[in-house]
């Protein structure tokens, strides 16, 4: 106020209006407190605006989440994140990629608010590095090895039946033994899938070399697995590709990968691989932080005889809460692990 009198007086005195000048200062007192009582009222109306708009459910700090998957198991996330979100309103940004490649992304100080691997090993790492808090560090699905073929003539079993370890063998033989046959794996190194894949491959070695010591009048033989050549996907998803492309006349994949396809009415034959073919894939997180999660106890679990959604009368238990602790609760919520199977894992309570 003071600049703009001085400014107007410069004028006034050049202009040689004396009387226009000393009848403004008479008035500048009146002017400043007109001035005053309308930013006044301006910061009472900007007051009142907030005060009668309802703000939305959110969690504490009102943020999105950041959350890097693991390839075979980014369909079921998608959905899961969808639900969260309408619960919520907390947006959940996805990154997908191996389990290797996001595991060396955080390494080198990725921003992922959460890590969302394909076994325990990668996250277990994380923490024994004391990049994460040890208790940031939870088990989240029981993941399940799938067989998907070509060959019509092994197409007499339910698609995704879980068979025992002679018919599997069978089948197995079968489509790899023809001409040129070839198998799509993940890559060991970066997908834990690809583990699960090449002990698959081991124990069917095994099997046969065992099988064929026992007959000793069987004319000598090369195993199965010398006569087709294997072709690496850089994650699970890839390796589900080389065979929907017709690259390949078998893949060892996810079980989620094929169910997902079967529901959008792919004519394929899949069957479950025997669990006593493979160690179990466990499949772990960690919340990305070095302080630990608010995990317990779950606001999304409820006592009643039926669950209910988030409202007004439960907004208060999400006070407190990040966005990334409360996706975390959601995704290991009973109402989430119950509904797993649906997308072919089995609840992280079956993890041994």
């Amino acid at each position: 106020m003071d600049a703009e009198i001085l400014r107007i007086n410069n004028v006034l005195h050049r202009s040689g209006t004396l009387a226009v000048h000393d009848f403004y200062l008479t008035l500048s007192p009146l002017i400043a407190l007109i001035k005053q009582s309308l930013s006044m009222r301006f910061v009472l109306f900007l007051l009142s605006i907030c005060l009668i708009s309802p703000l939305p459910l959110r969690a504490a700090d009102n943020a999105s989440v950041n959350v890097a998957v693991a390839a075979n198991f980014a369909k079921p996330l998608r959905d899961i994140a969808s639900e969260f979100t309408q619960l919520t309103g907390v947006d959940v940004v996805i990154t997908v990629s191996s389990s290797g490649t996001l595991f060396a992304q955080i390494q080198h100080g990725a921003g992922f608010d959460v890590f969302l691997s394909a076994d325990r090993s990668r996250p277990q790492a994380l923490v024994d590095a004391q990049l994460v808090h040890k208790d940031n560090l939870v088990n989240y699905a029981l993941g399940r090895l799938a067989f998907v073929y070509t060959n019509e003539k092994n197409a007499s079993y339910a698609s995704h039946s879980e068979i025992s370890s002679a018919q599997f063998s069978k089948i197995f033989e079968s489509v790899m033994s023809v001409t040129n046959a070839k198998l799509a794996i993940a890559n060991p190194k970066l997908a834990p899938y690809g583990v699960a894949a090449e002990q698959v491959l081991a124990s069917m070695h095994t099997r046969q070399l065992h099988h064929q010591s026992q007959d000793q009048t069987q004319t000598e033989q090369k195993p199965t697995s010398a006569m087709f050549t294997k072709v690496k996907g850089k994650n699970v998803l890839q390796t589900y590709q080389f065979f929907t492309t017709g690259s390949v006349s078998g893949a060892l994949v996810a079980h989620s990968l094929t169910l997902e396809s079967e529901k959008k009415g792919a004519a394929e034959n899949s069957v479950l691989v025997p669990s006593t073919y493979y160690s179990p894939i466990v499949q772990s997180l960690i919340i990305n932080s070095k302080s630990a999660a608010q995990l317990v106890p779950n606001v999304f679990d409820y006592t009643g005889e039926t669950e209910i959604p988030l409202n007004k009368e439960s907004a208060e238990s999400l006070n407190g809460i990040s966005s990334s602790h409360l996706f975390v609760q959601y995704l290991l919520s009973q109402s989430v692990q119950n509904r797993l199977p649906e997308w072919g894992y089995l609840p992280a309570v079956a993890a041994p």
